[in-house]
């Protein structure tokens, strides 16, 4: 193992002693909203996996990834009506996401198509929309790409996996659903995995 793998593994192994919750998001879109969202311990339990009703429309072409439509999401709650218990969760926990990136750019759109102008407590500032959700939350996916080592001489960076090849790469059984519970396991699995890289040596 390179000393920059040990690194990786080191790091994840503290944070799985911080006993992190993992999170995913299905979405309207690239650009769009959350319409089903889930939070699972480090146990695999579940703490919240929902539907999420977005205020526009889920295209066709969204709806054949992941099957969620606007008939079912009708009587889910909506991002506004869900955020309390999204805070309760969530708050000052360590979160993992694999691209985190994206689903905090689909927690701020659901945020301000709900009209939440008072959506801070990730911040705690006047001035929430300019400020990244860092503090706490990690991206799986940036550590799986070094762990997993394929360096991208050209560009000099480790080239990003998605969730499914991670899964295969690490001999994990899924079905490729593309759904939030799903693919949050995915991420605990990835990241367990990670963690064992010691015993495996």
């Amino acid at each position: 193992m390179d000393e920059r793998t040990q690194e990786v593994v080191q790091h994840v192994q503290a944070l799985i002693e911080a006993n992190p919750l993992f999170m995913d998001t299905e979405t309207t879109g690239l650009e769009g909203e959350i319409c089903e969202i889930a939070v699972i311990n480090l146990a695999g339990n579940a703490l919240i996996n929902t539907l999420v009703k977005p205020t526009i429309s889920i295209p066709e072409d969204v709806i054949r990834i992941h099957g969620i439509s606007d008939e079912t999401v009708k009587d889910a709650p909506t991002f506004k009506e869900l955020c309390p218990e999204l805070e309760r969760v969530l708050r000052d926990r360590v979160v993992l996401v694999y691209n985190v990136e994206f689903d905090k750019r689909m927690i701020i759109n659901s945020a301000r198509a709900n009209q939440m102008q008072d959506f801070s407590f990730w911040w705690g500032d006047e001035d929430p929309w300019d400020r990244p959700l860092e503090r706490l939350w990690r991206c799986a996916m940036e550590l799986y790409a070094v762990y997993y080592g394929d360096y991208n001489s050209y560009h000099g960076n480790y080239r990003w996996q998605r969730l499914s090849n991670a899964a295969r790469q690490c001999n994990i059984e899924y079905q490729d659903t593309h759904r939030a519970l799903a693919d949050a396991e995915l991420t605990r699995q990835i990241v367990l995995h990670m963690a064992k890289r010691d015993e495996q040596q």
